[in-house]
């Protein structure tokens, strides 16, 4: 037989081993497909009706919670009562929409101005910011909350993360000067200076530049 036989011939055994396999497994493979395709219908369904449908109950319910915290009633706006829906309820009820997903971030400032600096950095984990803003400033309220609980190495890092996440003019400078304010606590002055004066001149409009970091600078220079 001519190797040319021979081959084609293994072809015709594999491709009929593939086949017996289906034919004998046929109705689990169908099986699978359908709960595949199910899957994919119930996902698009969620996606294109349930899931708006639940954000507009969930923006309705955290509007008076967003009240409450605007004045600083941050236990209230969290936990809620019996008549007033809190960030944790929402998060409960409408997770799964983008209002639910704005609720982990006030959560997490809410927990951190109560003191529950691990529940803070657990809900501003759990926030995903699809605004460069909020996600930039839900990096620097992590790092407020690790420089709390004394842990200044990740406090620095978080800082140093939320200046690069979106570089503007308000929240980068800000947290660039948290950084190397919580670097010169942490015992490296000499960074912090560097740091500062290359935050000067990146940001010279910033407003706290002429008498914060000015003044940050003159200290550290007389050490």
């Amino acid at each position: 037989m001519s190797e040319h036989n021979t081959h084609h011939e293994e072809q015709i055994v594999d491709a009929q081993g593939a086949l017996d396999f289906i034919n004998k497994n046929q109705t689990v493979i169908i099986g699978v497909l359908s709960a595949v395709l199910v899957l994919v219908i119930g996902y698009v369904g969620v996606k294109q009706y349930y899931l708006p449908e639940q954000d507009a109950k969930a923006q309705v319910a955290i509007f008076e919670a967003q009240a409450l915290f605007e004045k600083d009633s941050f236990n209230l706006a969290l936990n809620g009562n019996a008549e007033i829906e809190g960030f944790n309820d929402i998060i409960s009820d409408y997770g799964m929409t983008r209002t639910g997903n704005l609720a982990h971030y006030y959560a997490g400032i809410c927990n951190l101005k109560m003191g529950n600096y691990d529940e803070a950095i657990s809900q501003l984990d759990k926030f995903d910011a699809d605004d460069m803003v909020l996600g930039a400033m839900a990096l620097g309220t992590k790092g407020d909350a690790y420089a709390e609980k004394g842990d200044l190495s990740k406090a620095i890092s978080q800082y140093e993360k939320a200046a690069s996440y979106n570089d503007n003019e308000f929240t980068a400078p800000m947290f660039l000067l948290k950084a190397a304010l919580a670097k010169d606590v942490n015992g490296n002055s000499e960074a912090a200076l560097k740091d500062l004066k290359a935050l000067k001149k990146a940001y010279p409009k910033f407003d706290a530049t002429a008498k914060t970091v000015d003044k940050h600078i003159a200290r550290l220079e007389q050490k």
